[in-house]
């Protein structure tokens, strides 16, 4: 498992950028993404989510 973390500031106003959505995509293939997770900045303008990764072998001969 991973965890994904960021902390979203609001520049205009200098403060934490609460309630922004944020979505976290996997580019699975030319055609299209998956989604790999959706959720809310806390109202400290923070992020914390756990990811499984999956690590593919490259199959590629040289």
């Amino acid at each position: 498992m991973a965890i994904i973390s960021s902390h979203i500031l609001d520049s205009v106003h200098g403060c934490s950028a609460s309630g922004i959505r944020v979505q976290c995509q996997k580019m699975v293939n030319r055609n299209g993404d998956q989604i790999v997770f959706e959720v809310e900045a806390n109202e400290e303008g923070r992020i914390m989510e756990e990811v499984s990764l999956k690590i593919q072998k490259n199959n590629s001969t040289s």
